[in-house]
């Protein structure tokens, strides 16, 4: 199911302990160049609590939430230790994070007059975390049937804390979740039939997986345009 809603007025109009788990990457203020949305919010870090903080009261006893972000390095805002204080105010557990290595830059330029020097050297990111989060309890029961995993999934995104995955890449959408890691992240730590919503559905892809690995996702995205293409790609008619 594809919604077009602002995530957080659509959150406040559901009932409490009502999604399984929630898998979302996050407009990142990193000022992209979306089709209708402005990615520049003035209060990111307001905006951040209130989406969360909704997220977590509609999320049920033992669901998960994971969220994928990078922190905006050249302006010294550290983003992922601003989710982990405001999932901590929610009184949600922590369970564990991933690093997602992009392999995406070639090459490094330092800031002017850093270079050689350790006046105030500049420290990129060619990666992304992922963290994960867990309501009231950390162990989930999950039978042999209900399970999207298996021992030699489990094996090495379990012991390997680096995860290298190519950025996920659409036309007609500047900033996609790869399927790659949607589907490890589903398969670890969701079950069959779980309702999976992403408040920032974009062009789909924890939708697209979710459904494929036979759960219910559910998705809102506030831009006509991007519920259009994420319908087209679901084969979804108006």
């Amino acid at each position: 199911m594809i919604i077009k809603a602002d995530c957080i007025e659509w959150m406040r109009q559901q009932p409490d302990a009502s999604v399984d788990a929630i898998l979302t990457s996050p407009p990142y203020n990193f000022d992209i160049e979306y089709n209708t949305y402005k990615d520049q919010v003035d209060d990111y870090r307001g905006f951040t609590r209130s989406w969360i903080t909704e997220g977590v009261r509609i999320l049920k006893p033992t669901g998960r939430f994971i969220i994928n972000i990078q922190p905006l390095f050249n302006k010294y805002m550290p983003y992922h230790h601003w989710v982990y204080q405001i999932m901590e105010d929610n009184d949600m557990l922590w369970y564990g994070e991933r690093i997602w290595q992009k392999n995406n830059i070639n090459g490094y330029r330092g800031a002017a007059g850093s270079m050689g020097r350790s006046s105030k050297p500049y420290l990129w990111y060619s990666t992304e975390y992922v963290q994960i989060f867990c309501k009231e309890d950390l162990y989930r029961k999950c039978s042999a049937e209900e399970s999207l995993l298996d021992v030699k999934e489990q094996m090495p995104w379990c012991k390997d804390h680096i995860w290298n995955i190519s950025p996920g890449r659409n036309k007609d959408h500047p900033a996609v979740m790869p399927e790659q890691l949607a589907e490890r992240l589903i398969k670890l730590f969701c079950k069959r039939d779980d309702i999976v919503y992403d408040p920032f559905s974009g062009s789909g892809t924890t939708i697209r997986v979710a459904k494929r690995l036979g759960c219910n996702p559910i998705g809102t995205e506030i831009d006509e345009e991007y519920v259009k293409l994420s319908k087209q790609d679901q084969g979804i008619k108006e």
